[in-house]
């Protein structure tokens, strides 16, 4: 290549100004130096001429000496065989005190061949090829750096042939090797570059080693192929790490690297294997969003200052290990794909953490013990492996709503959130588990959402409601000892196809059924509901259950301020009464939501007696075979103070009526029991006595027609003198004593009413004490 390429080739490296002066400066010389040439020539002829005609024509003519441009006197290191093109190359950086290397312009050809080496068709020029022995001398000869002060060597378009070792190294200029191909390996173990280092748009056929590498400013290694491993590890870089766009064939490791800017694996960035990032610090973002990992990501211990990104349709192949991690600020994962494992266990985001926006998750996603300082979100997206959060913590709201598929186990046992948690219009497959979990706001399983396994909250604390209103529970719904601030809502149109077990729970407001169906037994054993246990009441969303065949009702032990149920609510379809226990159950009142309705009995109490009776008996498991007084003195009690006195009197006879005809009952207490109920309507209707009294009196005046005494003779005398033989100690006419009836049967008779009126009297005192008490 002749001197005017090489200029030429040179200039188009420069700046365009700098270009045009350049250019104008060597021409101009170029042009003095060609007249001062021809002058000088001139002026030899004619002197020439004058001598060969001159009385010393016999002298030589003088000798001159044109001298060649003086070469670069820097000279190159002498412990390596520099090639003619690295020497030329020497020289112009020397010359033209220019930091800039473009390998194209060198090129035999008449046009230039493509700029990155790989992929010219064909052999690859000599004129492109440079040593990676060159490179280092170039930026590491002190006369050189000290002659041309530079802040940046850009090599551009080169093939280096043998291995770049730059170890140990401290480098000051930037160094930027673009559209290059290296064909060996590159060795940066403890390399200092004060500024930035680029490989962008490169291709590195062997490993990069870059243990400890310290960078001033950025690594760019974006749009290039590298395909042996590359390790960063121990790195540390002042601003950012760029791998945008390019392919990495081999392992990518940038272990306990420290990043003070963000790290970039983004825009089309392809891992052929493992990416990892163990204990790596980035204080920036770490975003690895819309790109391709075919191996695993370790991050574990991961500490990030901003956000993390795995979102905008990256494909996750393998499992992304994210354990004991630490991200600063959100953590995105929105509308992406993993194949394999999502693994965050004790990992800590203080902000939010987003696993939503239609993303899908093939293997488990394990977030035990992790903690989120916002919200954690899984709206619309599909987990076809495990959820597992058990000691999850979440300062904020828990979203598993709007469309989001749980084909496995979703696990939150013993997990804290700060707020709700919301699975509405979502679908699970497998169990849902919740137990010992403490959530600060409500439980929504609502509008729509269908589980079709179990559903575990045992012991689970709730700070506001638990709402399941409109959803669908295929197997059991396990919920003993749970506790909640707030409401337990099972109406609206739900389906519970299994069982309900809310035995010993602690139900902070009202507990509904209305307008749900119950296909299984409803088990409440000691529960408590601290304002209002509603079974049905007029309304859509609130009236009556549908209950299945083998729907039972147990409230054995619960307690409620208020009970609220319309009649027909305790039915199922049939007109058979539902099997409800009601030992134990405590209420003070009827009534509740739209208790006062037009609607007829509405209100429990005012329901008839009969009906009310028939509740209990027909209604209870068992209720001939044992005697249970409980149900019948609890549902009196409600009465009286809802001003019902007499279905109350109705239930408490009842009650009674109940003692004497249970298995069980020895006879000699029947017959008491009957005699009771006739006598004094076993202290309920304590008067029944008057009419007995009544009775016996008009006995008695019957019984006088019988006496020859001239006292008796009017129908007033014999009242009077019946009355009073049966009333004890009472004296109405001192002659009555001395009646003589002269008839033995009268005299029988009349004995016989004075003791039955005793009886009578004293058991009217005791049932009048009873009543009062």
């Amino acid at each position: 290549m002749s001197r005017a390429k090489r200029q030429y080739a040179d200039a188009q490296k420069l700046d365009r100004g700098a270009l045009v002066k350049i250019v104008w400066v060597k021409s101009f010389q170029s042009r003095i130096f060609t007249r001062q040439f021809c002058f000088f020539v001139l002026a030899f002829l004619a002197l020439a001429a004058f001598s060969r005609f001159g009385a010393d024509a016999q002298q030589d003519p003088p000798v001159v000496i044109v001298e060649e441009p003086v070469a670069c006197a820097i000279p190159m290191p002498d412990d390596w065989r520099w090639s003619d093109l690295e020497k030329m190359i020497w020289d112009e950086l020397c010359e033209l005190k220019s930091g800039e290397v473009n390998m194209q312009w060198y090129d035999t050809a008449d046009e230039p061949l493509e700029c990155r080496p790989d992929k010219i068709d064909g052999p690859v020029p000599e004129n492109r090829q440079i040593s990676g022995e060159f490179i280092r001398a170039i930026l590491t000869t002190p006369a050189l750096l000290a002659r041309s002060p530079r802040d940046r060597f850009t090599i551009r378009c080169a093939q280096i042939t043998d291995t770049l070792n730059l170890s140990y190294l401290d480098i000051k200029p930037a160094l930027f090797i673009l559209d290059s191909h290296f064909q060996k390996n590159i060795h940066l173990w403890e390399t200092r570059f004060a500024r930035s280092f680029s490989l962008a748009e490169s291709v590195v056929e062997g490993d990069i080693q870059a243990d400890r590498m310290i960078a001033g400013g950025s690594l760019f290694m974006w749009g290039g192929e590298y395909r042996g491993v590359v390790d960063l590890g121990r790195a540390r870089i002042s601003t950012d790490i760029e791998l945008e766009g390019s392919i990495f064939e081999g392992e990518f490791s940038a272990s306990s690297a420290e990043i003070k800017g963000s790290f970039f694996l983004r825009n089309g960035t392809v891992f052929r294997d493992d990416v990892v990032l163990i204990g790596a610090k980035v204080h920036g973002n770490l975003e690895a969003s819309d790109a391709l990992f075919e191996g695993v990501i370790n991050a574990d211990k991961v500490w990030v200052g901003a956000s993390l990104f795995l979102s905008d349709g990256s494909v996750f192949k393998k499992d992304v290990v994210l354990r004991a991690g630490h991200i600063g600020s959100a953590v995105s994962a929105i509308g992406s794909t993993f194949e394999g494992r999502f693994d965050a266990d004790s990992f800590l985001v203080e902000g939010s953490l987003f696993l939503s926006g239609g993303s899908v998750f093939k293997g488990d996603v394990v977030l035990r013990s992790a903690s989120i300082g916002n919200v954690l979100s899984a709206i619309g997206s599909t987990f076809e492996g495990k959820f597992v959060g058990n000691r999850l913590s979440i300062g904020q709201t828990l979203f598993l709503r709007d469309g989001a598929s749980f084909m496995d186990n979703v696990d939150i046992r013993s997990a804290s959130i700060g707020s709700d948690v919301d699975a509405s219009r979502s679908s699970f497959e497998r169990e849902f588990q919740a137990d010992s979990a403490k959530i600060g706001g409500s439980l929504f399983l609502r509008n729509s959402a269908k589980f079709e396994g179990r559903v575990n909250l045992l012991n689970a604390k709730i700070g506001g409601q638990l709402s399941a209103v409109g959803a669908v529970f295929e197997d059991e719904f396990v919920a003993d000892g749970v506790q909640t601030g707030g409401s337990v809502f099972f109406r609206g149109g739900s389906q519970f196809k299994n069982r309900i077990l809310l035995t010993a729970s602690d139900i902070g407001s009202h507990l509904q059924f209305g307008a749900s169906r119950f296909d299984g037994k409803i088990n409440m054993t000691g529960a408590k509901v601290g304002v209002e246990l509603l079974l049905s009441s007029p309304g859509d969303s609130h009236g009556a259950p549908t209950w299945g065949n083998d729907a039972e009702l147990i409230l054995r032990n619960v307690s409620t301020p208020v009970l609220q149920a319309e009649m027909h609510g305790w039915k199922r379809k049939d007109g058979t009464w539902l099997k409800t226990d009601l030992t134990g159950l405590r209420y003070d009142r009827f009534g509740g939501l739209n208790a006062d309705s037009w609607v007829q009995s509405a209100n429990m109490g005012d329901a008839d007696a009969e009906t009310l009776i028939a509740w209990i008996e027909e209604a209870q498991p068992d209720h001939g075979k044992r005697y249970d007084p409980q149900p019948y003195e609890q549902l009196a009690a409600a009465l009286t103070a809802a001003g019902a006195e007499n279905a109350a009197k109705a239930v408490r006879f009842a009650r009674y009526e109940h003692r004497r005809t249970v298995e069980g009952t020895p006879p000699w207490d029947r017959f008491k029991l009957g005699l009771s109920a006739w006598v004094i309507g076993h202290g309920v209707y304590p008067f029944y006595l008057l009419a007995w009294f009544g009775a016996l009196v008009f006995l008695g005046v019957v019984v006088a027609y019988r006496s020859a005494s001239q006292e008796l003779k009017g129908f007033w005398q014999k009242f009077w003198y019946s009355l009073e033989n049966a009333l004890p100690l009472v004296e109405l006419k001192e002659a009555h004593k001395a009646i003589e009836h002269n008839d033995g049967l009268a005299e029988w008779v009349f004995h016989a009413q004075k003791v039955a009126g005793f009886v009578l009297a004293t058991i009217l005192v005791g049932a009048l004490t009873l009543l009062g008490s």
